[in-house]
């Protein structure tokens, strides 16, 4: 029997138990086979219970990087800087010209912390005084874990989208989660998380949410799309959108290079890229999560990490008969 260590509440077991070959680590084992954790937790090996336990195969989530890092990788490139919005970073401690001469006389532009998540913290900046007037509330708003850059520009102006493509009539983001292996070896569910705002879209009223923001939090009108479901959108379109995404997660996967567990091969991390798209359907990449998902989700994509990843490497006694949940990248 294999021995697996999961570290997210509600975990479905049974994922396992009908794999017919795994068990749960339980106190004195030296070795556990699968570790699958999310949210801010970093190991050693030594991390369960200070004992010496050797780990097989690792999960984890967080080991990404920050979310300005993985933008810039597409700012830098000539080719990709055309699928993220016009941004710079800045220190809402130490603002300098470069900032203020970034900001141009009829755009509207949003600010927000590097590591905020669920939309918090967001400001919609119209002109200079605006973004003068918040500078108290940016520093009030300092994440601890955006120590880590060290430039200090914690905090991002990004250009508004103005035009972005609606969903019966709102706005909305698209949400595609994706493994990334430390051999390189990227994987993307096939199924889609339409994320619309609560109310009909306008290019004005910023400061209401209901209208602006298109994080899912306790919105009944999330839908979950799929080769078999695309909601309103007609099939043609719904191609469109499933292509660009896929585009989109190609380009991560080949400039992310990204490890988690080093020296494990297959040790992966879990990513929710978060896109926009244009009236023409153009996708537009806003940024990577290092904590995507919920825990009943995290369930769905511990199916398709086993069945891609995990039973490659440790063969079922008992052939799972789940559809599968991957697309290979």
């Amino acid at each position: 029997m294999y021995t697996y260590y999961i570290h997210f509440e509600k975990a479905n077991h049974d994922i396992f138990k009908r794999r017919g070959n795994w068990r749960r680590y339980k106190k004195g084992d030296k070795k556990i086979d699968f570790v699958y954790v999310d949210r801010y937790i970093k190991f050693d090996k030594k991390f369960l219970y200070n004992l010496d336990v050797k780990i097989e195969n690792f999960a984890m989530i967080l080991e990404g990087g920050n979310k300005r890092k993985i933008v810039d990788l597409f700012l830098k490139d000539p080719k990709t800087k055309k699928y993220v919005p016009n941004q710079i970073a800045f220190n809402p401690h130490a603002i300098e010209e470069d900032v203020l001469d970034f900001i141009k006389k009829g755009k509207i532009y949003i600010a927000k912390p590097v590591s905020g998540a669920s939309g918090e913290n967001i400001e919609i900046i119209k002109n200079k005084k605006e973004f003068d007037s918040n500078i108290s509330n940016f520093k009030k708003s300092f994440f601890r874990r955006d120590k880590q850059i060290k430039d200090g520009r914690n905090w991002v102006l990004q250009e508004y989208i103005t035009k972005p493509l609606l969903y019966n009539k709102k706005k909305f983001h698209i949400r595609s989660n994706i493994t990334l292996t430390n051999n390189g070896k990227g994987y993307m569910d096939k199924n889609l998380f339409l994320l619309p705002a609560m109310k009909n879209y306008k290019l004005k009223d910023f400061k209401n949410k209901d209208i602006h923001d298109t994080h899912g939090t306790d919105n009944p009108d999330v839908l979950y799309l799929n080769d078999y479901f695309y909601g309103d959108f007609s099939q043609e379109d719904y191609k469109k959108i499933k292509k660009n995404v896929k585009k989109i997660a190609k380009i991560f996967i080949k400039k992310a290079k990204i490890l988690c567990y080093q020296g494990i091969e297959s040790c992966f991390n879990i990513f929710g890229l978060d896109i926009l798209f244009l009236e023409d359907f153009s996708p537009i990449f806003i940024e990577a999560n290092i904590t995507p998902g919920t825990t009943w989700y995290h369930n769905l994509m511990l199916e398709g990490v086993m069945q891609e990843i995990i039973d490659k490497n440790f063969t079922p006694k008992i052939k799972p008969k789940e559809e599968k949940r991957f697309i290979k990248l």
